[in-house]
């Protein structure tokens, strides 16, 4: 079992937090190539949607909540990179859409391998919209 590929075996320490860190450090390493849509803001979660047309929704709530004020507080510069595996070659514009149908400032860049997409004054949540080709 432990010859295939898909099997990983860790050691357990003596020690239980250090035994579940080793594991996530582990399972994250192993499966950080397949994470089709990333970000470079722990403040943001995002969530991706294959919709019926081919086309790919990344969902991206905010979670910079100011306690002292008692709001969300934009976040100035979001980064998201696309593999173009999750576009399956089929992209060809994007769509930002707000809860209140704000205009979001980004750009784009086309790279071999990916697509970089930059936000600017993220709000509480919007949705980038990766338009499959005909739509």
């Amino acid at each position: 079992l432990l010859q295939k590929a898909n099997v990983l075996y860790i050691e357990n320490g003596k020690e239980r937090r250090a035994s579940v860190d080793k594991f996530t450090d582990e399972f994250f390493a192993m499966f950080s190539d397949r994470q089709l849509v990333r970000t470079d803001c722990a403040d943001l979660g995002l969530q991706t949607h294959r919709l019926a047309d081919g086309s790919l929704a990344v969902h991206l709530l905010n979670y910079r909540y100011l306690d002292a004020a008692d709001k969300i507080e934009e976040i100035p510069e979001v980064n998201l990179t696309v593999k173009k595996d999750a576009l399956r070659g089929r992209y060809n514009q994007i769509a930002i859409h707000t809860l209140d149908d704000r205009q979001i400032a980004n750009s784009v860049r086309q790279y071999d391998d990916e697509l970089r997409i930059k936000l600017e004054n993220m709000p509480v949540y919007a949705v980038v919209e990766l338009k499959a080709a005909g739509n």
